[in-house]
């Protein structure tokens, strides 16, 4: 990590420093002002206790963070302070710093808050995308009139059309296109088109779960990730990380728990895809998310390049935290030519009214590309 800079920001001014972690103001790639929240170097403990804080955090609240590095990290929104302190345990002093409304990213009209574009978001995690997403601008006179009037002459041009093509009659209504269940950006990797089989399985329970024709689901076409796969309609998906780690984190948005279920999800190269490659990537980017140090000891293989996870809390250790905790490492075939070159890591944490629909998931991603 180059001297004052962190991920993509660059750091300028330490806010407030402590035995949880310290604030400093920072700039993002794009110019826009957040505020940097560091966990400490040591001890490991309070390192664990940030880490904690940040996975717990409310959705929304972090901007960008990876919490897989020596010192992790998140970004928070200049406009709250109290989120960004919140991380350290502690509470947002009296003029925490925060800058003008008009100079971070969410700011519109009289201050009121608006969310961030798709196009701001992508090039906030994908730096190496930016020139593909300019930044916004404000709108000219002349490109206005010249979009009026290309519309104009398009709508004209459709409704002769329809006019000379129209039939003398029908004979029933005309049937509608099916609308399409695919609801997440691609900013990174091919367009998912393989869904998964319905082959056999190992003999595990998290496994033993499939979609029914009456399931309310949506079909989930990540950047990254080699196939698509089928998730509850009330959960979404969105790209976290940094250009050179990004992985995608699904959540219900619609849960009524205060913390909601949720799944992370990884694709990295590993070729060779030998068992110390693999445990290296479980340990580097799932161990410090999942907060157990022996993620890759606590998994069983089930099949050659396959290994599953699965926890049920009860009692007391359930309303803790969350009552079940899966995960499922893989090896991927991305070139098709009989050699794994890819491995797909996931893990997730569900509420009970999550568990059946998080082991339909979890089914989803051990069938595809099988």
């Amino acid at each position: 990590m180059a001297a004052r800079q962190v991920g993509p920001y660059r750091l300028r001014r330490a806010l407030s420093k402590g035995a949880g972690g310290s604030v400093h103001r920072a700039v993002g790639p794009t110019g826009t002002t957040v505020l940097v929240v560091l966990a400490p170097a040591s001890p490991a403990e309070a390192v664990s206790a940030f880490v904690s804080r940040v996975n717990a955090a409310a959705i929304g609240t972090i901007e960008n963070s990876s919490l897989y590095e020596d010192r992790p990290w998140a970004a928070v929104p200049a406009s709250r302070p109290d989120v960004a302190w919140g991380l350290l345990g502690q509470a947002a002093p009296a003029a925490a710093g925060a800058p003008a409304v008009s100079s971070y990213v969410g700011s519109g009209p009289a201050g009121a808050d608006r969310p961030e574009s798709r196009a701001e978001m992508l090039r906030r995690v994908y730096p190496r995308t930016a020139d593909s997403y300019p930044p916004p601008s404000a709108a000219r006179p002349t490109r206005l009139l010249v979009a009026a009037v290309t519309t104009a002459v398009l709508i004209t041009v459709v409704i002769v059309t329809v006019v000379l093509h129209r039939p003398a009659e029908t004979s029933g209504p005309l049937p509608l296109p099916s609308p399409t269940t695919t609801r997440n950006p691609t900013p990174r990797g091919p367009v998912p088109t393989r869904d998964p089989s319905s082959g056999p399985r190992p003999d595990v329970p998290m496994l033993s779960h499939r979609w029914g024709v009456t399931d309310d689901v949506y079909r989930m076409a990540l950047g990254g990730v080699p196939f698509a796969f089928r998730a509850p309609g009330s959960w979404g998906c969105m790209a976290r990380g940094d250009a050179v780690h990004v992985y995608w984190e699904c959540v219900n948005e619609q849960s009524k728990d205060p913390v909601p279920s949720v799944m992370r999800l990884f694709v990295e190269p590993c070729s060779p895809c030998t068992g110390s490659r693999e445990k290296a990537l479980v340990d580097a980017l799932g161990s410090r998310r999942q907060a157990r140090a022996d993620l890759w000891e606590s998994t069983k293989q089930v099949e050659t390049g396959t290994r599953v996870f699965e926890e049920h809390l009860s009692g007391q250790a359930a309303k803790d935290t969350w009552p079940h905790d899966y995960a499922l490492i893989r090896q991927l075939d991305e070139n098709a030519d009989g050699k794994p070159d890819a491995v797909l890591i996931a893990f997730a944490y569900a509420n009970d009214d999550d568990r059946l629909g998080t082991e339909k998931m979890f089914g989803d991603l051990y069938d595809g590309s099988r």
